[in-house]
């Protein structure tokens, strides 16, 4: 973490207090909230004014048999502004906090010239080459990247064949030059011990979920890549219908390098 920040910075505070507490406080009603089967997402402002956006995030919920409260105040969200949804974020229900960080990913904004850097995954293969590489959460290009680093440890909390279980972090990132963090890990409260482990590494945090937000440079992430919606109807339509996130249609990749 940037030292200066962390002299300033409450020590109570988390990454997820930061980021919320970078919201503007305009208030801002909820337009619509569509929670699919494999993304969530989330669209607030009033077309009039300039602050209207939509963002998404990855679903996280457990289906469980008679498993209560997947989302408290069901019905209801719409009712809230804008900052209060995005503060389920903090929630300890997964599918609250999906709904959360695709409200925060809404309200932020991200810079115009994200959307003309090289593309993270490129800039993951060439930090990556013949060097040791870790992937927190199986992105489809696993497979490809292996064969171009030294040597490649993907963590997944998910059973996967070829995988390691998330537990077998404190000995796998710390001895990594690249690392890759799906940006889930917000959500499922897995930050709090992922990120002190990537401290010497470049570290890439990317994904639908990923959000617009420089704070996280303080935490060690190099770079941020993520996906603005920039048709809300095509986009509701296919999150509505169960798209995943490589048959999304209406969103534009951004990529967020950190500057030296």
């Amino acid at each position: 973490m940037n030292e200066s920040h962390k002299e300033d910075k409450d020590s109570r505070l988390t990454v997820l207090d930061e980021l919320l507490q970078t919201l503007p406080k305009e208030t801002l009603p909820v337009k619509a909230i569509r929670v699919g089967p494999f993304l969530t997402m989330v669209c607030v402002g009033d077309e009039r004014v300039e602050s209207s956006g939509c963002g998404l995030a990855s679903t996280l919920a457990t289906h469980e048999p008679g498993r209560k409260n997947l989302v408290r105040e069901v019905g209801t969200l719409e009712d809230l502004t804008a900052q209060k949804l995005a503060g389920l974020l903090k929630s300890n229900f997964p599918l609250e906090a999906s709904i959360g960080l695709a409200a925060l990913n809404a309200i932020l904004e991200v810079p115009s010239s994200c959307y003309e850097e090289k593309p993270a995954i490129e800039m993951v293969f060439e930090r990556g080459r013949n060097r040791r590489v870790a992937v927190v959460g199986h992105f489809p290009f696993v497979k490809k990247l292996r064969q171009e680093v030294k040597e490649l440890h993907v963590l997944e909390l998910k059973d996967i064949p070829g995988d390691l279980p998330s537990s077998k972090a404190s000995e796998i990132l710390p001895a990594c030059d690249v690392i890759v963090l799906t940006a889930t890990v917000l959500m499922n409260g897995t930050y709090r011990e992922m990120l002190p482990l990537c401290d010497r590494a470049f570290m890439v945090m990317m994904g639908p979920s990923a959000p617009a937000s420089p704070i996280l440079w303080y935490y060690g992430v190099d770079v941020l890549a993520g996906s603005t919606v920039v048709d809300p109807g095509a986009c509701l339509r296919a999150v509505s219908q169960g798209a995943g996130y490589r048959d999304l249609k209406g969103v534009k990749k951004w990529t967020w390098k950190r500057k030296n």
